[in-house]
């Protein structure tokens, strides 16, 4: 599409033109704003062939025309020539637009060899979703001491606290190496570094800012801690967002399709991580114990993070403000990276973020989705 052109008409002919019959057919010419401007595209999937399609707003206007898109590509920034872009590769491709001095935020599409469908919402009317935080352990091959947080979260996860909370273990860090532990994976160094507050392993989190939990050395006491601290953050009349996910792999790459909707009008953030279940390590060290089999069996093991990721920002890009009820729908390509990684044995966990009161980002809501199925929208009961 090349960028339209418009010509100013003399008064005289306005004139004229004023007085012959109305051409319905014309297209509108943009009206030139001013503030903000914000990029969009047709889809947040797309498959090899399809047309990505622009649209920048300004206002509410839609002033396309009168600006440039730019793809961020490993060949630096390009402008494009027109409003739509077709891809020959899958991967993620990240785009931006300009209109005079203003600059849109970046959006990433995700062209895929299959798109996968988007869960049916089965209650659009419905905003009260289940909240599920994500207890993340910071673990190691090497970590002795960290089988007591394996048993630990084996016991709650036979409790009624199962409901709100998904695990996700981290083999990153001093105790965790790439030919020492089977479960470590770039993607986990970079949680671990993210991570505040660790000086030593075991490490358990719940999201980023909600506290650690100590209590782990008896499954019990680490109940009642848990029990605790989730009676204070989760929202029982209703997590801020849901989440609805379909998930799809092959031996190059796990895709994702989600969809978030908001029950609070909020600017937030979405990511997928890759996890991977059932990693044997009979090399994990014991000085606890003994213990049965699965503290030498990984579950939920990160292997791998969306999009552009470091050390500062492992919980993506905001995809804006949505207003309370809204939709947003988006994709997510998770490449494999290693020939020891099992793709029937993976699952991908959605986390949506939003700033807290001290204007920090954490994890409002999560949900698990393992490949080959996909799950819809967790309403409150």
């Amino acid at each position: 599409m090349k960028i339209a052109k418009f010509f100013a008409l003399l008064g005289a002919v306005a004139a004229f033109v004023a007085c012959e019959p109305a051409n319905n057919n014309d297209p509108e010419p943009p009206v030139n704003t001013t503030g903000s401007i914000k990029l969009q595209v047709n889809a947040a999937a797309v498959a090899i062939g399809d047309d990505i399609e622009f649209t920048v707003l300004q206002e509410g206007q839609d002033v396309t025309a009168l600006s440039t898109i730019y793809m961020n590509g490993s060949n630096g920034i390009e402008a494009l020539d027109g409003y739509t872009y077709r891809a020959t590769v899958t991967g993620s491709y990240t785009f931006f637009a300009t209109k005079d001095a203003e600059t849109s935020a970046y959006i990433t599409v995700v062209v895929m060899a299959e798109v996968p469908e988007f869960p049916a919402d089965t209650d659009p009317t419905n905003t009260k979703f289940n909240h599920r935080v994500m207890i993340l352990d910071h673990t190691g091959a090497g970590c002795g001491y960290c089988p007591l947080v394996t048993n630990a979260l084996h016991y709650i996860e036979t409790t009624d606290l199962k409901n709100n909370y998904n695990e996700v273990t981290c083999h990153g860090g001093g105790y965790a190496s790439p030919t020492g532990d089977p479960g470590w994976s770039a993607a986990a160094e970079k949680i671990d570094a993210y991570t505040p507050g660790i000086t030593g392993y075991p490490h358990v989190r719940v999201n980023f800012t909600n506290g650690n939990l100590k209590n782990y050395g008896a499954p019990k006491s680490f109940e009642a801690e848990v029990r605790s601290l989730f009676s204070r953050i989760i929202k029982k009349n209703g997590a801020d967002v849901g989440i609805a996910m379909n998930v799809v792999g092959d031996a190059q790459n796990v895709y994702a399709a989600a969809s978030i909707k908001a029950a609070v009008t909020n600017e937030y953030k979405v990511v997928a991580w890759l996890l991977e279940n059932k990693i044997v390590n009979k090399g994990q060290a014991n000085y606890e114990g003994p213990y049965d089999d699965f503290i030498y069996i990984y579950n939920h093991a990160v292997r791998q993070i969306s999009g552009n990721y470091s050390s500062a920002n492992v919980l993506g890009e905001s995809i804006g403000t949505l207003e309370a009820g809204d939709t947003f729908n988006t994709a997510f390509q998770l490449p494999i990276v290693s020939t020891k990684w099992n793709t029937d044995n993976m699952e991908v966990i959605i986390l949506v973020s939003a700033k807290n009161a001290q204007g920090k980002w954490d994890v409002v809501n999560t949900a698990v989705c393992p490949v080959g199925e996909q799950i819809s929208f967790e309403y409150l009961q």
